[in-house]
């Protein structure tokens, strides 16, 4: 995901696909905080270092729970995935679809934001991945 650099003008997509999909296509979150008011804190819970996203170069993905899991009834996800400007959006199998904005892609780090309110605040949502 090395396609922050040299981007065209004419280029809708300033992030490249191949960067997700390159090598094992295989990502780790390895940090998630909450922003909300101004305020930064941690939000990556030990149940969610041991999940694997893969991004598959047909557009599909799949999400690998680990052995620690946040919820006994959470249970492995695969759908869709598609690049579009700066968004990230995926789709769940039998789900709407939902869209990051892409905030870092290279071929190591994978960076998104998700800006949503929360009990009426406006916060926003960093998740950073590592290719494994």
């Amino acid at each position: 995901m090395v396609a922050l650099a040299g981007c065209d003008k004419d280029d809708p997509t300033p992030f490249k696909a191949e960067n997700l999909t390159s090598g094992t296509g295989k990502w780790k979150l390895s940090a998630l905080t909450l922003t909300v008011r101004g305020q930064t804190e941690d939000a990556l819970d030990d149940c969610l270092i041991d999940d694997i996203l893969y991004f598959i170069d047909d557009g599909t993905y799949q999400l690998q729970l680990g052995v620690d899991k946040c919820d006994a009834s959470e249970v492995d996800e695969s759908g869709t995935w598609k690049i579009h400007s700066k968004q990230l959006i995926m789709e769940a199998y039998g789900e709407e679809p939902e869209a990051v904005i892409i905030k870092l892609l290279n071929e190591t780090t994978f960076k998104t934001s998700l800006e949503l309110d929360i009990f009426g605040e406006p916060s926003t949502i960093t998740a950073t991945y590592t290719k494994q």
